[in-house]
């Protein structure tokens, strides 16, 4: 199942999708199986903004495809709080020289839409660009959540509950009354103040 985020609605487009359908809001331009990568999660979760702009940045830097995009925290596979897990980061191209890298950041900062590349000499044959989405609770991390948040940052939340085994309710996307009572035993399992929302150090403890 594949989950997009539309934020002028407040509602999750879902869709039953095969690996060649392209994503919701992409123009056609980005699969799903591109989006997928090497994830074997059968969810997955994007927000318009980002497939919008992942969709501009190939259009306008052809030939180069999408290397690596999405991975699930109950996945692995990076460190911290990765926009990867939340679908909102894309490694495109592959063996880039170093002026096809500049050319393709550039382009996916002026005019792509994306609004952060990773410095080059951490990406050798690559880019990694991703969209922002919301203002982070603590430096270079998630937003701070609360019940009645929607998007995908409360999907990956509820991943690192399930993780921790605090989860009851399940992969939703929604900040649910149940998603806060879990947040609130994990909180009080890590002795963390217990508020039954994501500050700094409950995102940090929550994807360790």
């Amino acid at each position: 199942m594949v989950y997009v985020f539309d934020p002028q609605s407040g509602d999750w487009l879902s869709r039953e999708l095969s690996s060649d359908d392209p994503m919701p809001g992409s123009g056609g331009i980005l699969t799903v199986g591109m989006f997928r990568g090497r994830s074997n999660s059968d969810a997955l979760w994007s927000d318009l903004r980002a497939i919008a702009a992942a969709s501009a940045l190939l259009k306008a830097a052809k030939p180069f495809t999408v290397r690596y995009a999405f991975r699930r925290p109950s996945e692995g596979g990076h460190a911290g709080q990765s926009p990867h897990y939340a679908g909102l980061a894309f490694d495109i191209g592959n063996r880039l020289t170093a002026a096809e890298q500049l050319r393709l950041a550039r382009t996916a900062l002026y005019h792509a839409g994306m609004d952060a590349v990773e410095p080059l000499f951490t990406t050798p044959g690559w880019v990694h660009a991703e969209k922002r989405i919301l203002p982070p609770a603590a430096a270079g991390g998630y937003p701070h959540l609360g019940q009645g948040a929607r998007g995908v940052h409360v999907f990956v939340l509820q991943d690192a509950l399930i993780l921790h085994g605090f989860a009851s309710g399940g992969l939703t996307g929604c900040f649910s009354a149940a998603t806060a009572a879990d947040l609130r035993r994990f909180q009080r399992a890590n002795i963390l103040p217990v508020t039954g929302e994501t500050d700094g150090p409950t995102w940090q403890q929550l994807m360790k």
